[in-house]
């Protein structure tokens, strides 16, 4: 079995709309912003074929995705775990 590892760097400012490509070759027109004070990254991606749009908000130990495809709406939420 073979692993492939990908990474990429954005240059952005917040609150600033850009296009960016994703690792699997997507082009999406994204915005990065700080809320809830700067306790909160929030980045909303929009791919421009299929008009997807996909939100992630980070802040402290839990993790909020937000899929949206038409009428259609996913929510996941991740929870980091403590381990000692």
């Amino acid at each position: 079995m073979e692993a492939f590892f990908r990474s990429a760097v954005s240059h952005f400012c917040l609150g600033e709309h850009f296009a960016e490509s994703t690792l699997d070759h997507r082009d999406v027109d994204a915005v990065w912003t700080l809320e809830d004070d700067g306790k909160v990254l929030k980045t909303i991606h929009v791919d421009k074929k299929s008009g997807v749009e996909w939100t992630v908000e980070e802040g402290g130990q839990v993790q909020h995705m937000t899929l949206r495809c038409k009428d259609v709406v996913c929510t996941n939420t991740f929870k980091r775990l403590n381990r000692n």
